[in-house]
């Protein structure tokens, strides 16, 4: 009996330690600023999993991360989603509060190449951005898939 109830218990914390089977993993996204570094060289993109707070306004699609405290940390972005998945819920949140905290499967490209015919002295004049009529965005996401979205806490101010 006593070697029954050892098995028992035995089994009993083997499946208490053992990840369920079939069970969502929680994909928790690289803060943007870090994503950064990979993509400072113009002309450079990576693959990203991000996460942060998504917003539309009348001049265009901006994605932040409250995380980055740095200066000029938000990404202009275009959808080519390859799913549909969540773009409705996203689209609810932003006609609620015109902002969503989303997980993102991405493209992010950093600055874009300076056109090589403009004159050295002209270049430091006018950097090449990303957003439109040269919105001085240093980056841009070009979502794939939306992994998640929730709404954004109403304690989160905007602009963070």
């Amino acid at each position: 009996m006593a070697t029954i109830t050892r098995i028992g218990i035995w089994l009993l914390l083997m499946t208490l330690n053992m990840p369920s089977i079939g069970a969502p993993k929680k994909s928790v996204g690289v803060p943007l600023c870090t994503a950064w570094h990979s993509v400072e060289k113009p002309g450079s993109h990576r693959k990203v999993l991000v996460s942060g707070i998504y917003y539309e306004g009348l001049e265009g699609r901006i994605f932040s991360d409250p995380q980055c405290k740095e200066e000029n940390n938000d990404a202009w972005v275009d959808f080519h989603l390859r799913s549909q998945s969540n773009r409705k819920r996203l689209e609810e949140l932003l006609t609620e509060s015109s902002r969503a905290y989303v997980l993102l499967e991405c493209e992010l490209y950093g600055p874009p190449i300076q056109d090589p015919s403009v004159p050295e002295d002209l270049k430091q004049l006018f950097i090449r951005s990303w957003g439109r009529l040269g919105g001085g965005y240093r980056m841009k996401l070009v979502v794939h898939s939306i992994k998640s979205v929730n709404p954004v806490p109403k304690d989160v101010p905007y602009g963070e």
